[in-house]
């Protein structure tokens, strides 16, 4: 198989292994004795493999997309393979750096690094490659159409209305229509992969992706996560991600005081951190909850 369908193969391979533990440092494939990276690499001829997201691990703002991608980088270059991750400024970071054995490249504003990386891409200005993985987080770097090498694209789900949650009407109208109409022709003959069955689905119908383009690599979860021995002595539900406007925590809340009225010992616990917990314990306290809800922050 070419480096073509091997880059696909290869992301598929990190992805399936990228629920680590955040602080945990990978320093070899030991772990994993049904992957064999290195030799799926370099039956491909992929040596130096690029990935372009919107954001770093140590932006302030870092989520779920980039602890994924960041953990399937460590998978890769403890494979022996030379990763560079191309990303905006994380503030407080330099713009250069090397975390987990790869090298991280942090320029460009919240908006400008898409032009920018897109520049530097053309010229090569960030090095060689073999390969090249770029995340579609809601705006695209149409990677398809400067990539000049095995080109595959992550995709976690579609935004969609996510916009209007996230930008003033202006900005949001500006977004669906880039996400929905003008980006899609350009990835019409690129590989996707997604994690779930339903970002499949939103990938083929949104973007009109083919359907034999499109791989479901479910996320690795890490071993540490565990049913526990007994169930919660009361009805307990618990939601955990990052506190911002497309989780709907603040749904959940309200849902929850609802059910409450016919389950009057429910309780719920919220884990993760965001901009938007300041509204969430308003809401909490505006629906009298503040002694069945809680807000229990980042855990580790």
């Amino acid at each position: 198989m070419n480096a073509e369908g091997r880059g696909p193969a290869l992301c598929f391979r990190g992805a399936q292994v990228a629920g680590q533990r955040k602080d945990r440092q990978i320093t070899d494939t030991s772990d994993h004795p049904d992957t064999d990276l290195a030799a799926l690499a370099a039956e491909a001829g992929l040596q130096r493999i690029h990935i372009v997201a919107w954001r770093e691990l140590a932006d302030a703002e870092a989520g779920g997309s980039e602890i994924y991608v960041a953990r399937v980088a460590s998978v890769w270059a403890a494979a022996g393979l030379d990763v560079t991750v191309r990303t905006s400024f994380a503030q407080g970071h330099p713009t250069e750096g090397r975390r987990d054995g790869y090298r991280v490249i942090r320029r460009g504003g919240r908006y400008t690094v898409f032009p920018g990386t897109v520049a530097a891409g053309i010229r090569n200005g960030y090095g060689p490659r073999d390969a090249l993985l770029e995340v579609w987080n809601g705006v695209p770097y149409v990677s398809p159409l400067w990539a000049g090498c095995a080109n595959t694209v992550l995709v976690h789900h579609v935004h969609r209305d996510m916009w209007e949650l996230v930008l003033e009407e202006r900005l949001a109208k500006v977004g669906k229509f880039v996400e929905a109409r003008l980006a899609p022709p350009f990835y019409r003959n690129t590989r996707f992969i997604v994690p779930s069955g339903s970002s499949r689905q939103e990938v083929i119908s949104y973007y009109r992706a083919r359907p034999d383009n499109v791989t479901v690599a479910s996320p690795g979860v890490d071993e540490c996560y565990q049913p526990g021995p007994a169930k919660s002595e009361h009805p307990l539900i618990v939601g955990a991600g990052r506190l911002m406007p497309p989780k709907r925590f603040d749904e959940l809340i309200r849902v929850a005081a609802e059910v409450r009225r016919d389950v009057p010992d429910l309780e719920l616990v919220i884990i993760g951190d965001g901009y938007q917990l300041p509204h969430l314990r308003d809401l909490v306290r505006s629906l009298d909850a503040e002694g069945w809800v809680r807000l229990a922050g980042y855990v580790s």
